[in-house]
This record gives structure tokens, sequence and C-alpha cells, in this order.
């Protein structure tokens, strides 16, 4: 198949896969009709492309909230290229996957050894995991305008890592409540949405808010469960404020 056409097919895949895993909001027990569209499209990509079609399938896997099962394809894919390049973008894609499934100091360990480029393309991925110092070492290191997001979000980085440092947070205990949060999400069986949470420097505090698709007396329920843990794990961080906003 020529190499136009072969991208084309990928292409096509990639962006209804994206449209599935960024809509989704729950693990899901049982493919749907599309889902199911898009395994038979991936099992042809598989003979010319089989990559992209593990990384691909690899994205699916994680919406049953099967984390081992998107890793093997995330490895198939890796021992399917020998290309030193196509290396960030697997672990790209692992990260992607740890941290919506809300392993995010594991995100946030792997997007730390990633080439600065690559990092520039995923700053998103590195605020939402908590790898804020790693981030804060992009700047200056850029155009603004070929990467406006990015610049956004060092900034936010900044700001906050400033804050949490007068308060005598690290970026280890940050990444200890993430974890907490995220297996409140997994044992609830729920994505966060959107790919950037929504994070304020209020002065003398960080606000860190998951967006979830739930009831607001839901939400309050779940962050509770995030509190809780906290305390069970001596996690006194007044500087630090984490909570589930219903979407």
């Amino acid at each position: 198949m020529p190499g136009a056409q072969r991208a084309t097919i990928a292409g096509g895949v990639a962006d209804t896969v994206f449209r599935i895993v960024t809509t989704a909001d729950s693990y899901l027990d049982q493919p749907s009709f599309e889902i199911r569209q898009q395994e038979r499209q991936l099992d042809k990509l598989a003979h010319v492309d089989a990559f992209s079609a593990s990384l691909l399938r690899a994205n699916l896997v994680q919406l049953y909230g099967d984390l081992e099962g998107a890793l093997h394809w995330t490895r198939n894919a890796r021992r399917l290229t020998p290309d030193p390049q196509d290396q960030p973008k697997v672990d790209c894609v692992e990260s992607a996957i740890l941290s919506n499934l809300g392993y995010f100091s594991r995100a946030a360990q792997l997007l730390s050894h990633q080439p600065a480029d690559a990092q520039l393309r995923h700053t998103h991925l590195m605020l939402t995991s908590g790898a804020w110092t790693e981030l804060t070492s992009l700047a200056g290191t850029f155009l603004g305008s070929d990467f406006p997001r990015a610049v956004t979000a060092i900034d936010t980085a900044e700001r906050c890592l400033r804050c949490l440092h007068d308060q005598s947070i690290t970026q280890a205990h940050l990444q200890a409540v993430l974890d907490l949060a995220g297996g409140v999400l997994r044992k609830h069986r729920l994505l966060f949405l959107e790919d950037l949470p929504i994070i304020r420097d209020g002065g003398d505090v960080v606000l860190y808010q998951l967006l979830i698709r739930v009831q607001p007396h839901r939400a309050i329920d779940l962050t509770d469960e995030v509190i809780d843990a906290m305390i069970e794990r001596d996690l006194a961080l007044p500087g630090l404020t984490f909570s589930f906003l219903a979407g």
C-alpha cells in the first residue's frame, strides 16, 4: 500500500480513537458498536502499519481501566520500531494513559526523561501529572509564538511551585496527593474530563481540581475520600488543596 494511503488510513482511525478517548467519562464494561468498528479498522491497519495500530489499540484498551493491557500494546509498539526517534512518541502515549488512569507520579517520571522537544509538545501532560519542576526547566528554550500552550503551562507551574515552596511543600508531596486522587478515580471507575486540570495559585495556597462527570454531591463525596486518604497517610498540606469538580 502506498505510504500516503497508509498514512491516511492511520490518520482517520487516530482521529476517531482520539475523539472516543477524550469524550469518555468512565470505564467501559463492554465495547460500543463504534469501538468494535475501530477495532476492525485497526486489524486492517496492523497489516500495513503495526506500530501505529499498536499505539491506537493501547488508547482503546485504557477505556476499560486495563493498564496492563494498554501497556502490552505500547510495549509491542516499542518492539516494532528500531527507530530511536519513535520512542518518545511511545513514551508520550504511555504517559497519557498512566495519567488518564490516575497513575500521575508514574506519568510524571516518564515525562521527565523525555527530550525537550517532546516535552514541549506535551506540557499539558506535565502540568496534569505534577511534573512541574521539569516543566519550568523548559522556560527560555523555545519561541513562545511556536508553543503558546507551553507558555501558559510553564507560567502556571512556576507560580504554583513558588507558592508550594513557601509552604514547604515539595513536588513529591503534590504527586502523592495526585496518586491518592487517582486511586479514588480507579475505585469508582471514573475518567477525568478535559486534558488539563484547573490549577490556581491563590497566593498562599494552590488549588488543583479535576473535572469529572458526576453530580455535585458525589464530587464532594469523592473529594472527601481523597482527604481521608491524605489523613491516613499523614499528608497535612495546608498550602495545597485538591478537589473534584462536577462537570
